[in-house]
């Protein structure tokens, strides 16, 4: 069993450990104050721990704790080293000053030395270094959009292939836009973040120390510097994912405070950043069926735009020199959204385009996606079987004819996993909205509520007993997600095909003055985001009988 012991990290400890670690066996360290925290691994303690009383950062630290094992050799360290990076960062206890998030990979036994790390991290709770369970920190909203998780081959491409473009135009001084596609589950938000922490790391000068790893991608970095008067941010259109991404970087010490509103930007001036990151592109809006119009037409007046037709990317394009804006069209919900085609014009036609192909969020990967997006599209798969796609022995699928009994089970399936949710299309009203008292939903006697809150409602206290509307859970993932359809979407018999209904959808400002075909757009791409939330299954109950008995027929 690993044992971790503790030492006071003062110029005495190079001294120190080279008593007791002789031989430069293979460690793991953690190294804190009351406010900070660096993790590292090394075969020469002594050697290291004197480079790091060298920088300033690491000499108001206070403890080192070591953490070792007579069966650990290099692979074992740099895959614990890893693991306790993306925990630490994500048990939001201290502020991390890691700049990589270690170099983990496939050895012999790897499996078996794995096992040992929830008792490792047993201790760390024990000795009152760390605060949250593993379980709860792998289902906590921190975690999953970490800078510090391993990336897919696809995603580092993406990002190396960025950051030489982003280099290259900054020193020409060149203007440039960078569109990155991905569906559901490709990563984009973790991509996002990841591509803002490298870029804010390495404008300060960074020794091999810093470095606890072989990581290609960062050696690159290092090589290239960034600027260090490059001026960059993260913008985040959506109110509950940028809250959650602002609690994410606070956790991070190079972060903090780089996450803006449209309306922050709108605050600045022409070319303010040298690039500006978007996520969740497809929502930055236009001034149309907006709550708060007025605000917004002051802030396109403060730009130098007509009040009614600047937008949010026109904002973000006039006020930096690059941008990457992250993209997914089906994503794009309501009216206020700028659309497809009016992205398009914004942009213009020298933008460089860039693709994120594969599904990281659920288990039934990109055949699942599919299958979703082929239904809701109206594709002739009536000769299909479920097998054709291929998910059905890796992903928890089903349709439920009794509502309430699907409620329940997401409620059993929170009790042993964690992180399941109901969830519905707009097609019942918000009544207690304004009178708490009042139930929006009826199901055979059984009454429940809408969500109470739209920020972090995933991990309110209240959350497994409502229903989530889109405007909770875009952005998220689950581990199941309950999925009720409501009688805004239908099936036609007669013509084979899935149908909208107008009457009965409920989001006022969503639907007023919106043609029937963008409104059917809009129903079935709400579908399709709650549809694709769950990581390990999606649970379905359909009002419409008719809609019902079609999608049972690919459903097992």
């Amino acid at each position: 069993m690993a044992k971790i012991e503790k030492f006071v990290f003062d110029e005495n400890i190079p001294t120190v450990v080279e008593t007791t670690y002789f031989d430069k066996w293979p460690v793991v360290y953690v190294i804190n104050d009351d406010e900070e925290v660096y993790i590292g691994e090394t075969i020469d303690i002594s050697q290291r721990t004197s480079q790091h009383l060298k920088k300033k950062e690491k000499q108001r630290l206070k403890y080192l704790h070591l953490i070792s094992d007579d069966d650990y050799n290099k692979s074992v360290i740099l895959d614990l080293e890893s693991f306790l990076i993306k925990y630490f960062s994500a048990d939001n206890k201290f502020i991390t000053q890691n700049v990589s998030s270690g170099h983990p990979h496939n050895f012999y036994n790897r499996s078996k030395y794995q096992e040992r790390f929830e008792d490792i991290w047993q201790q760390l709770l024990n000795d009152k270094l760390v605060s949250n369970s593993i379980k709860d920190i792998e289902n906590s909203t921190l975690f999953k959009y970490s800078p510090y998780k391993s990336l897919s081959d696809d995603q580092n491409k993406v990002i190396s292939d960025l950051i030489s473009y982003i280099l290259s135009n900054y020193q020409n001084n060149n203007k440039q836009t960078y569109l990155v596609n991905g569906g559901a589950g490709t990563g984009k938000t973790v991509v996002a973040m990841m591509l803002l922490k490298l870029l804010t790391d390495f404008k300060r000068d960074l020794s091999d120390e810093d470095f606890e790893s072989d990581d290609i991608l960062y050696k690159e970095l290092q090589a290239k510097r960034i600027p260090e008067d490059f001026k960059v941010g993260l913008v985040i259109p959506m109110d509950n994912l940028r809250s959650t991404l602002k609690d994410v970087t606070k956790s991070i010490k190079s972060l903090k405070g780089l996450v803006y509103s449209p309306t922050d930007i709108s605050k600045t001036s022409k070319d303010y950043f040298d690039l500006l990151i978007v996520d969740e592109a497809h929502r930055l809006r236009k001034a149309k069926n907006l709550t708060n119009v007025r605000a917004f037409y002051d802030a396109n007046l403060r730009l130098g735009f007509d009040e009614k037709d600047g937008t949010e990317l026109d904002w973000i394009k006039y006020c930096s020199k690059q941008q990457v804006l992250f993209y997914d069209r089906i994503q794009s919900i309501k009216k206020t959204d700028i659309g497809y085609d009016k992205f398009n014009e914004i942009i213009g036609n020298q933008y460089i385009e860039l693709q994120l192909h594969k599904q990281h969020r659920c288990m039934g990967g990109n055949d699942y996606i599919n299958y979703v997006k082929d239904i809701f599209n109206n594709q002739a798969i009536t000769k299909k079987d479920i097998d054709n796609y291929g998910f059905e022995d890796t992903y928890d699928l089903k349709i439920f004819d009794d509502v309430n009994e699907m409620i329940n089970e997401i409620i059993v399936n929170n009790e042993k996993y964690g992180l399941c949710r109901n969830v519905a299309g707009y097609a019942w009203k918000w009544i207690s909205k304004k009178d708490k008292s009042k139930y929006d939903f009826d199901f055979n006697g059984i009454k429940y509520q809408w969500n109470n809150k739209v920020n972090n409602w995933v991990n309110s206290n209240s959350s497994i007993n409502e229903i989530g509307s889109i405007h909770t859970i875009q952005g998220f993932d689950l581990n199941y997600c309950g999925v009720i359809l409501g009688n805004d979407i239908g099936y036609d018999k007669i013509n084979h095909k899935i149908i909208i209904r107008k009457d009965n959808y409920y989001d006022a400002k969503g639907k007023a003055d919106t043609k029937i075909e963008d409104l059917e757009t809009y129903i079935k791409n709400i579908y399709l985001v709650l549809l694709t939330r769950g990581i390990m299954g999606t649970y379905i109950y359909v009002c419409d009988k008719d809609l019902r008995e079609y999608l049972r027929e690919y459903v097992k």
